[in-house]
């Protein structure tokens, strides 16, 4: 009889740790989101507004999305509104209300 050797390298048995198990989408801040077609629109060389995309990671359609939204102004909806922040928490507001915990309603 004969044996068969294998030379095939064995596989590890738990997941490859250099590809993640799912995706992560990339979220940009309102801010960015202004800032980077703000950058753009000053660009004049040519290949310039490539060399931004690249070096930020982006895709053009990343960047006329976020320019219709600001011709709509939808961004600046988004940035935080000036005024007083809120202090304290729910249950604290409910307390102060009702006056103890056990008098709140639900």
């Amino acid at each position: 009889m004969s044996q068969t050797i294998s030379i095939k390298p064995k596989l590890a048995a738990g997941p490859d740790p250099e590809v993640s198990d799912r995706p992560k989408r990339q979220t940009f801040t309102a801010a960015y989101s202004l800032a980077i077609p703000r950058e753009l629109d000053g660009c004049t060389e040519s290949g310039s507004i490539g060399a931004v995309l690249r070096r930020e990671g982006l895709y053009s359609g990343h960047i006329t999305s976020w320019r219709r939204a600001r011709e709509e102004g939808i961004l600046n909806a988004l940035a935080p509104k000036a005024g007083r922040t809120r202090c304290g928490s729910a249950t604290a507001v409910v307390r102060a209300r009702w006056g103890s915990a056990r008098g709140c309603p639900g």
